[in-house]
Formats: structure tokens, C-alpha cells, sequence
């Protein structure tokens, strides 16, 4: 998940340079968010905000996160946001589901 805000975030013209909030680390980012909701987490309303002064990346960066790594993020956010997840972080919890016959 780090991997995922690092590539597409803290470039040195954006929040790994001059741009507030940095975001080259894990404390850093881990300010953006609410382990366990990502609805309350700043980090995750703007990568998925519909506000195009708010989205990040700018709309305008030519770049935006996929639907694979926003749910990578929602899914490590809701997991606790661990400054090491493991791989059982970025997937989605499942259910067992039960089938009467």
C-alpha cells in the first residue's frame, strides 16, 4: 500500500518536495487517516473525492489511482491502517457463507 501513495504521490514536484503534507513515510501518511474507517480518513476522500479542486492526484497530473489501488487503500485503512501490512491488509475481509440444501 506505501508502495502505491509513494509511486503516485510523493514525486519531488508533489508531496515528496515543496507540497504539503509530505508524504514520504509511513508517519507522515499515517496522519491522513483513521485506522479502521476510511470514510473518516483524509487520505482516502481525496483519492476518491468527485470534487475535481479536492481529487488527488490533481486531475490535471495526467495520473489517477485505479479502482485496484483505491480498494487496496480502503481495504489497509479498514484493516488498521499497519505501518507493515501484510498482503490479508490490502485484500478484502471475506465471509464464509453457508448453503442450506
Amino acid at each position: 500500500m506505501l508502495n502505491i501513495i509513494r509511486s503516485n504521490c510523493s514525486s519531488p514536484a508533489c508531496h515528496g518536495g515543496a507540497i504539503a503534507p509530505t508524504l514520504t513515510n509511513y508517519e507522515q501518511i499515517s496522519k491522513l487517516v483513521v485506522p479502521g474507517d476510511p470514510a473518516k480518513s483524509h487520505l482516502f476522500k481525496l483519492i476518491t473525492t468527485s470534487n475535481l479542486n479536492e481529487a488527488m492526484p490533481p486531475v490535471n497530473y495526467g495520473v489517477d489511482l485505479s479502482h485496484t489501488e483505491k480498494a487496496k487503500i480502503y481495504n489497509w485503512i479498514k484493516a488498521g491502517a499497519k505501518a507493515n501490512p501484510d498482503l490479508a491488509d490490502e485484500t478484502p475481509l471475506t465471509a464464509t457463507i453457508t448453503f442450506q440444501i
